[in-house]
């Protein structure tokens, strides 16, 4: 800047910038002008490699009744570093692990949990603005429905979604909460938890209670920071009536299936956001709650290596977002909107 004689600007001053006002017919000429968008297609293959844990029951060929629950979180959908592969990846590998549980077991019940930070939201922090590719809330809104129902139809085609539980967020504050939006758009099955919730995943089959959290604060070398430790504590002791199994938290993006902390069962979500400030990137990844028998199993699933590793260190990921983000937003103006 001081090269080439560039005035630095201020906050404010940069604030004050607006593009150049167009006429109503200016702005038919440049719609006109525009070429469709090519469909963007996220079908990868799934993992050849993945774990299932098998329940051991000391009879060969036994068929098993089972709950699973899907937890996601951090997709941070409107963000420039949104990890769109790495998420679609995931899905693929979801899929194929429940095929693979499909084979021996009869699904009772499947849930999914939306555990946070769905959408990248506005004024979370300073300069965010310059951060969003999608800065208005409802862009937000309608490019995760078209997301998560393009999720949802894939997993319906194994087994129907009996429920959908949402928590609050970090990126999603109080006055504007985007989870309230789309628990409108999910409907009856949609239950929201604001900060946490508690929920039986084992329903019908018995009870297995997991206390879902999105979580706060932060750590260097640990999915779990103190503050949070602190938080749940604080949760557990207000319901102690209520007998937890297990908490399943997010905000870290650090997936981690299974550790113990002071006598709890902790699992950790992974998230779907590039981190811009260092080399170091931590792992994607969902949740999948496996219970049977009793017990419940957290199956980590993250996406592919190569493809997460590649998408990570794509130099044109932002670009790629908004080609992603638009094909969706379109996908939703003809699905939902039904503009042709």
């Amino acid at each position: 800047m001081i090269r080439y004689g560039i005035e630095r600007r201020d906050y404010s001053s940069v604030r004050r910038v607006h593009g150049p006002r167009l006429t109503v017919d200016e702005l038919q000429e440049l719609m006109e002008g525009l070429k469709p968008l090519e469909p963007v297609v996220y079908e990868p293959k799934p993992r050849t490699s993945l774990f299932i844990p098998v329940p051991y029951s000391g009879i060969r060929d036994k068929v098993f009744d089972c709950t699973l629950t899907l937890v996601m979180s951090d997709l941070h959908l409107g963000d420039a570093d949104h990890l769109p592969d790495s998420y679609w990846s995931t899905i693929s590998n979801v899929l194929e692990i429940m095929r693979g549980i499909m084979t021996w077991n009869n699904v009772r019940s499947f849930k999914v949990v939306l555990n946070g930070d769905i959408v990248s939201g506005r004024n979370v922090y300073r300069g965010q603005e310059f951060r969003n590719l999608l800065s208005r809330g409802h862009w937000q809104v309608f490019l995760a429905e078209e997301v998560l129902k393009r999720t949802f139809r894939k997993i319906e085609e194994l087994v129907p979604i009996e429920v959908i539980l949402l928590t609050k967020g970090q990126h999603e504050p109080q006055e504007e909460n985007y989870a309230l939006y789309l628990r409108k758009i999910f409907g009856d099955r949609c239950k929201y938890g604001s900060k946490s919730i508690i929920y039986n995943i084992a329903s019908p089959l018995g009870f297995y209670n997991v206390l879902f959290t999105h979580g706060t604060s932060r750590s260097e070398y640990y999915p779990v920071s103190y503050a949070l430790i602190r938080d749940i504590w604080k949760t557990l002791s207000e319901n102690d009536k209520v007998p937890v199994e297990r908490i399943v938290c997010s905000h870290s993006h650090w997936l981690t299936p299974d550790i113990q902390i002071e006598g709890f069962k902790v699992s950790v979500t992974g998230g779907y956001q590039r981190w811009e400030y260092s080399i170091h990137q931590r792992p994607a990844g969902v949740i999948l709650l496996y219970y049977a028998n009793g017990e419940a199993y957290p199956i980590a699933i993250p996406p592919d290596r190569d493809i997460e590793r590649k998408e990570k260190s794509h130099p044109a990921l932002e670009y790629r977002n908004l080609k992603y983000y638009a094909e969706m937003l379109m996908g939703h103006l003809r699905e939902e909107e039904k503009v042709p």
